[in-house]
């Protein structure tokens, strides 16, 4: 049997090239060729194309695979070397375009796996479009940022979200080498070394992002508050903070291992889909109270004179911790201008204007807002290019130099520095 043979002789060849993790076996992707070939002998040159693509993302010369059908022959099957040669040429895409790539790629996939994978059938094109979309989007802006690191992190992220609505890390994969399978007829074609990165992480299983790495609470003090919050107990969990700050624990700290650890680990419950947003929303606003009563106790009685407008970007909901730094800036004697989360550009340079600020602290949590960063910085250093930009959050600490290559002034790693950092900024 040609199925046997395959399985045996490349998948051999292949185990020398690569470490299959992840319950990834390359040997069932093979095995499709078969069946395929048994179902609709039409889908041969897309899925022969799509293989090598498969191939060259991991690593592995496709010419392991086209060497023994040379050599065997698979005469049963009538395949001929024209059919090796690629995608037929109705898959090359005409145009560049976002919704044009989009569109050949939900084509591409559902026609090669509408049989395999439930969340691939022609039913869910839109979705699958809209997903190709996202996709590129964040490609397009990884390639601009010049940052693979930025592309792997959102994959990471993406593949945290979809096993939370029981989407398989292989349906991922999949539907990534869909993409590498058109974008390289593409003008995004220098995107193939980020696809490939993307591929890898994921097949050894060691893609990690904000929502899917350990829990945020380490600590006695912040598994306890969090309990209290989770369990709905407000009022308790305002007064265990009251006497931490008896027992001598300082306001910073409790900050930055109480507050800003819960909130992060909030936010990881519910990326994986294991509280609701109510939750989210009830927990936020209780420790938002609390930072507020606890901020009046320790306010600067010496202003410094600076004023600075901190926000969250896009459609960010995690907003502690730029409400972390605005609050530390205010201990500093600095005028602040707090705008939560989930604020538009022109709203933003309104509050620049109104507050005649010196300085914008911008903070995202989630890879896929960088593009909103990026949009919210050139706005700025349009209108008012005397205003210093500073960022923070998770994606800058995974890629130290990425503040730079989107064109903020500079980044605090933390809420500790960055007083330092504003000042550093602005003199």
């Amino acid at each position: 049997m040609i199925e046997t043979y395959l399985n045996e002789v490349i998948n051999e060849r292949v185990k020398s090239h690569i470490s299959l993790k992840n319950n990834w076996n390359i040997t069932s992707e093979i095995g499709m060729l078969v069946d395929l070939a048994n179902e609709n002998e039409m889908l041969l040159p897309r899925y022969f194309y799509w293989l090598k693509n498969y191939f060259e993302a991991v690593g592995i010369p496709f010419e392991y695979l086209t060497e023994e059908i040379s050599n065997e022959g698979l005469a049963h099957f009538q395949i001929k070397n024209t059919l090796l040669k690629g995608l037929n040429s109705e898959y090359i895409p005409s145009t560049s375009s976002r919704n044009t790539l989009a569109t050949q790629i939900s084509k591409l996939h559902i026609e090669l796996f509408q049989t395999i994978e439930k969340h691939s059938k022609p039913q869910f094109e839109a979705y699958i479009i809209n997903d190709a979309e996202k996709h590129l989007d964040f490609l397009e802006q990884s390639i601009q940022s010049d940052s693979i690191l930025l592309f792997t992190e959102y994959i990471a992220w993406a593949n945290a979200a979809l096993t939370a609505l029981g989407i398989s890390t292989n349906t991922l994969i999949r539907f990534l080498i869909s993409i590498r399978s058109i974008i390289a007829q593409s003008n995004l074609h220098n995107g193939i070394d980020y696809i490939d990165s993307a591929v890898k992480l994921l097949i050894d299983g060691n893609a990690v992002s904000a929502t899917s790495s350990i829990s945020f609470t380490q600590t006695i003090e912040s598994q306890t508050y969090l309990k209290l919050l989770l369990s709905k107990q407000k009022i308790q969990a305002t007064q265990y903070i009251l006497e931490l700050i008896d027992q001598g624990m300082e306001i910073k700290k409790l900050f930055i291992d109480v507050f800003q650890a819960c909130q992060y680990e909030l936010g990881r419950l519910w990326e994986l889909n294991q509280i609701t947003v109510a939750q989210e929303h009830f927990c936020t606003a209780a420790t938002q109270n609390n930072m507020a009563m606890l901020t009046a106790k320790v306010m600067s009685q010496t202003p410094n004179g600076k004023s600075v407008v901190a926000t969250c970007v896009g459609t960010e909901q995690h907003e502690i911790g730029i409400r972390i730094v605005s609050d530390f800036l205010e201990m500093e004697g600095w005028n602040t201008y707090y705008m939560g989360a989930n604020v538009p550009t022109h709203s933003i340079l309104w509050a620049i204007e109104e507050n005649n600020a010196d300085l914008l602290a911008l903070s995202v949590t989630l890879t896929p807002h960088i593009k909103t960063v990026k949009e919210i910085i050139y706005h700025v250093k349009d209108q008012y290019p005397e205003v210093k930009i500073m960022v923070g959050g998770y994606p800058f600490l995974r890629d130290p130099e990425l503040w730079h290559k989107i064109g903020a002034d500079g980044v605090a790693a933390s809420a500790i520095e960055v007083n330092d950092v504003a000042l550093s900024l602005i003199e």
